[in-house]
């Protein structure tokens, strides 16, 4: 597994139907690509980065593993 992919998953709980909620949040119909992109079968989430970051705070640049920073900068 990518340090990208580790950081996306970061983002969700460690819950029953978590990454259902995270698919969905971020425009799949299913959490069944969080699934794929864990055993893979895709790398689709490279796409996803800005809506990514954008729908849960934090930075591309962190995502990408370019900052430590988790959280965006304040503006």
């Amino acid at each position: 597994m990518d340090s990208v992919l580790q950081r996306i998953l970061s983002l969700t709980p460690d819950t029953h139907g978590a990454d259902k909620e995270f698919a969905i949040s971020i425009g799949y119909k299913s959490g069944n690509i969080i699934a794929d992109w864990r055993a893979g079968r895709s790398i689709s989430y490279h796409g996803k980065v800005p809506t990514i970051a954008e729908v849960y705070g934090v930075s591309a640049d962190w995502l990408y593993g370019r900052e430590e920073q988790k959280e965006k900068p304040l503006t």
